[in-house]
């Protein structure tokens, strides 16, 4: 039997490979703003609704998203507010980062 701490770095690591896709990240930060449906999602990550739509199911299997129901479209949301918590000091750091390294010009935030 594993024990408790093993478990919590396996569920850690397996959260963390969900943000490993850069149009992941793009649906977090449209998230962020408030909930959207996938034809919404599809115009602002600028792709496929078929492609969208298996990341989205990647991010609600694993916790990431929640959905709701309103007549025939699926609204999609986060489900836990410290995952964009998270996802923004990444962001800060990495352009914090990129300015640094002169690679930027202005903070992208």
């Amino acid at each position: 039997m594993r024990n408790t701490e093993d478990e919590l770095y396996s569920l850690h690591a397996r959260m963390c490979r969900v943000f490993t896709d850069p149009t992941r990240l793009k649906i977090l930060r449209f998230l962020g703003k408030g909930e959207k449906n996938v034809g919404e999602l599809a115009k602002l990550c600028k792709t496929r609704q078929a492609t969208l739509s298996q990341h989205l199911a990647i991010m609600r299997r694993e916790g990431v998203l929640k959905t709701r129901r309103k007549g025939t479209s699926i609204f999609y949301s986060v489900a836990d507010g410290r995952i964009l918590e998270a996802c923004s000091i990444m962001r800060k750091a990495l352009t914090s980062r990129l300015k640094n390294d002169g690679k930027i010009s202005k903070v992208i935030l």
